[in-house]
């Protein structure tokens, strides 16, 4: 995709709309597995109303960084890398009315995004997927199931 596409891409309301509902569906999902991990079933909502309300995306993909897996949880930083980058994407097309030329440039020189929309949609779709699967593994991790039997 050459920086010409790649504008057209990023500035159309589609693209934009899909990308930024894609993110806080991740963003969710990072809330669920969150709460599973440091909560029992009956705080669910209390810790996700009183604690996660209060914390940025970035904040809680800071926690899941910290996170102690299982050495076999390769989810868990590859999770934590690719959130970081659609949180990157988002916050551009959520925070920009227009992409200056400026921006387009440092966009298209910046690899981690370029990787996820190099093709789009199917790039773009196999890294989401791949992420809420990441995120669902950890979700339903021995780990979590196990914090949550003992609180």
């Amino acid at each position: 995709m050459n920086k010409k596409e790649l504008g057209k891409l990023l500035m159309s309301d589609e693209v934009a709309g899909r990308i930024i509902r894609d993110v806080a569906e991740l963003e969710w999902g990072l809330d669920l597995m969150l709460t599973r991990y440091f909560t029992a079933q009956e705080r669910f909502t209390e810790f996700s109303e009183i604690i996660l309300a209060r914390f940025s995306f970035q904040q809680k993909i800071d926690v899941l960084n910290k996170m102690t897996f299982p050495a076999r949880m390769k989810s868990q930083p590859n999770a934590v890398k690719s959130l970081n980058k659609f949180k990157k994407l988002r916050n551009i097309l959520a925070h920009s009315a227009y992409i200056s030329d400026e921006e387009l440039d440092s966009i298209y020189s910046d690899n981690e995004i370029m990787a996820i929309l190099s093709d789009y949609p199917g790039t773009y779709l196999k890294e989401f997927r791949a992420n809420k699967n990441r995120l669902n593994r950890l979700i339903y991790s021995r780990i979590s199931r196990m914090n949550k039997d003992k609180s």
